[in-house]
């Protein structure tokens, strides 16, 4: 069998980032190494959307190093392609919970577009508040790229 490497369209990089998938994120720890960590993600009008603790080592490698990359690939069995996506978040892209501009709305929906049902958002999103507080994480893509290996 051979494998070929093709690039994603954006119609296909589209799609992609508009199903529910868990992406690994990379941001860089205070002596330069990369954390990854797996992560939801909500992607709307060209935004990557993340949420995570205030009390997060991610929060605090951001606050120090704004460099961002997500990586979400396809689940095992469902092909070989993955959506690569590199930015910068600068302090305004960091939202923390009870402060102008948090959006409750938003991580609802990033709830349930991780959930299988709408009780099981709604438990969840009820039950991540005890160990918040929590901070939105917003930015725009410097790139995005895509992969098939699958061709």
């Amino acid at each position: 069998m051979s494998y070929l490497y093709k690039a994603l369209t954006a119609e296909q990089i589209q799609t992609h980032l508009h199903v529910a998938r868990h992406a690994v994120v990379g941001t860089i720890t205070e002596d330069g190494r990369a954390q990854l960590n797996t992560v939801w993600f909500l992607y709307e009008d060209g935004m990557v959307w993340l949420s995570w603790f205030n009390w997060s080592n991610k929060y605090a490698n951001l606050l120090r190093d704004g460099r961002i990359c997500l990586c979400i690939p396809t689940a095992y069995g469902d092909g070989d392609r993955q959506v690569i996506i590199y930015g910068n978040v600068n302090r305004d892209g960091m939202i923390e919970q009870g402060q102008p501009g948090y959006n409750e709305e938003l991580d609802y929906r990033m709830t349930q577009q991780y959930s299988k049902t709408e009780e099981l958002a709604r438990t969840t999103h009820d039950g991540d508040a005890k160990d918040g507080p929590w901070v939105q994480i917003s930015f725009m893509p410097d790139r995005i790229i895509g992969d098939n290996y699958d061709c």
